[in-house]
């Protein structure tokens, strides 16, 4: 009996053990520092084999904005993400009856028994279990830090001042977020004033001026006036890419509704090839605002067949890796005769990065003409253009590693952004994209990396673009 207990115990020690190291060393487990991730930013889940493709179908619904990011394990509920990085609000979206998503302003910090008080903004009613009432302002710092602070039935603060601002006038009404209108006796507006919390949690009162109603919508009509939207009917009617196919290219159209509200239209072409024919498809995404400028509702319709061609044998470039010059300059130039290099939106990307970069403490990136990290960014948008595609595997070079092994160019850890896109995003548009994928974010906000190579190409309506840090 003796024997078998210590062999049992025996057993449990060397069981335990085992279970030990396993969890500590888990098989097949990635490099923590592998793809541009750092000690302090990469995690070791972060293998490019498990990220979506970086290109236009990346998106999985395009009815949804590029910096709405969803909420893992909430249903259709998105964070809105700013172009700094931060947490500007959470959205959710309902399935209507028609197929389109109505949109709505949530807030996951305010408790489901907070019932929110019509006419006043952030302001809750709550029901304690002796039935008594009390009322709690939400207050959210810049910090993404909140509190709740108890107001009257009117959202006044309670035990505060009437000279702090904290008591609204009667004669201040509200206009949009904390700026009011004054009104004199008559019913004239005479000025307006904006409530400004100070470091100490007090209220206090500031001359404004009348904020701007639905800029979004202004900036979008100005892009179909005038010489650009002369230019796009130029460029949709007619133009011809290098395989014979006929590009038409997406378009942004606004339309004023009733209420100050707007409704804009955009029309989305693509192109498959399957089965030896090029496909063309259109999708239309209509998105419904108010008139602050929120998104209200979106409905997709589509994809449609709207072009079907056969596909010409011999037509257009087929990749042949043979003809890869020997030099990385002597390629660069091979590659990069006759495209549109649009430097001038990679310089505003850089731009736009590097600001967030040095706001977070980090040092800015330096991008350089000639460099091997430019060149290489170049090639790598070149290749994404001439064969259309946004795939980390190029089929002519390989992936990343491959490219920079053939021409020599040690690196212990290269990463890259890829994006075909089509030719309206701005360049904050295609920051925004890459600082809210988790991937792109990490490499290039990685502490390891102080140069990098951007490049840019335009060609059939389409942006390719590239950023490569080595």
């Amino acid at each position: 009996m003796r024997k078998l207990v210590l062999l049992f115990c025996f057993l449990q020690i060397a069981f335990g053990s085992l279970w030990a190291v396993k969890a500590k060393e888990p098989e097949e487990r990635p490099d923590a520092y592998a793809y541009g991730a750092d000690e302090k930013e990469g995690a070791w889940w972060l293998r490019a084999e498990d990220l979506p493709d970086v290109g236009e179908e990346w998106y999985l619904d395009p009815e949804i904005p590029q910096n709405y990011v969803p909420v893992l394990g909430e249903e259709e509920l998105y964070m809105v993400i700013g172009e700094d990085g931060r947490i500007e609000g959470y959205r959710q979206r309902i399935k209507q009856e028609d197929g389109s998503w109505l949109w709505q302003d949530v807030n996951p910090d305010i408790p489901e028994d907070y019932e929110a008080v019509e006419g006043l903004e952030n302001v809750y009613k709550v029901t304690n279990a002796d039935g008594s009432v009390k009322y709690l302002r939400y207050v959210r710092n810049a910090d993404d830090t909140y509190y709740f602070v108890e107001v009257d039935e009117h959202g006044n603060e309670i035990h505060q001042k009437e000279d702090n601002g904290m008591v609204i006038p009667e004669n201040y009404h509200r206009v949009q977020g904390n700026v009011y209108a004054v009104v004199n006796e008559h019913g004239v507006v005479t000025g307006y004033m904006e409530r400004v919390l100070d470091d100490d949690g007090n209220y206090t009162w500031k001359a404004c001026q009348k904020p701007k109603e639905n800029v979004k919508k202004e900036n979008e009509t100005k892009k179909q006036t005038g010489q650009e939207q002369t230019e796009q009917t130029e460029e949709s009617a007619g133009q011809t890419g290098g395989d014979g196919i006929t590009i038409i290219n997406p378009g942004i159209t606004t339309e004023e509704i009733s209420g100050g509200g707007y409704v804009e239209t955009e029309t989305i072409v693509d192109k498959k090839t399957s089965g030896g024919w090029i496909i063309t498809y259109q999708t239309v995404i209509t998105r419904t605002y108010d008139a602050s400028g929120k998104l209200v509702s979106t409905k997709k319709t589509g994809p449609t067949e709207i072009s079907k061609v056969q596909s010409v044998t011999g037509s257009g470039s087929a990749p042949d890796a043979s003809a890869v010059r020997a030099t990385l300059s002597e390629e660069y130039e091979r590659v990069s005769s006759g495209l549109k290099y649009r430097d001038d939106i990679a310089q505003s990307v850089l731009s736009k990065l590097n600001e967030e970069r040095t706001s977070n403490g980090l040092q800015a990136l330096k991008l350089s003409a000639g460099s091997d990290v430019y060149k290489i960014a170049r090639i790598k948008a070149a290749d994404m253009a001439i064969y259309n595609h946004s795939d980390f595997d190029s089929p002519v070079y390989g992936d990343l590693s491959n490219l920079l092994s053939r021409f020599g160019i040690q690196s212990a850890a290269p990463s890259e952004t890829l994006w075909r896109t089509t030719a309206t995003k701005t360049a904050k548009d295609i920051h925004t994209r890459f600082q809210v994928q988790e991937y792109s974010r990490a490499a290039r906000m990685s502490r390891s990396y102080t140069h990098i190579g951007i490049a840019v190409v335009e060609k059939n309506g389409y942006f390719y673009i590239a950023e490569v840090f080595i």
